[in-house]
């Protein structure tokens, strides 16, 4: 069986000149090379670089504020952590009545928790966390 594979954009990532050398001259001899511009998105993380400090920032900040558009939740205030400390869930804190239910039916949460399972992904590990605890509470909140 033969299989053909064709890239349009590849990013490497090398801690030394030596190592870049390499691994291009090494995908040079099977594959056409073209050397483009420094990177500045790459699968909707921005790349921000500090060649001051030797510095490489990744943020997701673009996406974050769209699902944060996308979910009408724009207007809420940004924290430095993703769950608050001591915060225990039950499911007391679940809908209990009709009208409560009825709510929650139209508040999106369990599509926004999946939207946010790109970022501890590619970015911001430490969100893995609170996406899963808060996931355990969405049984009876899906629109």
């Amino acid at each position: 069986m033969l299989t053909s594979t064709w890239t349009d954009n590849i990013l490497g990532v090398s801690f030394t000149l030596e190592g870049k050398t390499l691994a291009k001259n090494q995908l040079g001899t099977s594959y056409e090379i073209k050397n483009l511009r420094e990177v500045k998105l790459i699968l909707g993380i921005c790349v921000n670089r500090d060649p001051a400090n030797g510095n490489i920032m990744l943020s997701q900040k673009a996406y974050c504020k769209q699902m944060l558009n996308r979910f009408n939740m724009s207007k809420y205030v940004l924290v430095l952590t993703p769950l608050l400390l001591g915060l225990m869930l039950s499911s007391d804190n679940c809908p209990t009545t009709t009208q409560e239910v009825k709510e929650m039916k139209n508040t999106p949460y369990y599509k926004a928790l999946r939207s946010l399972i790109w970022l501890p992904v590619a970015t911001w590990p430490d969100l893995s966390y609170t996406i899963n605890i808060l996931s355990c509470f969405t049984y009876n909140c899906q629109a």
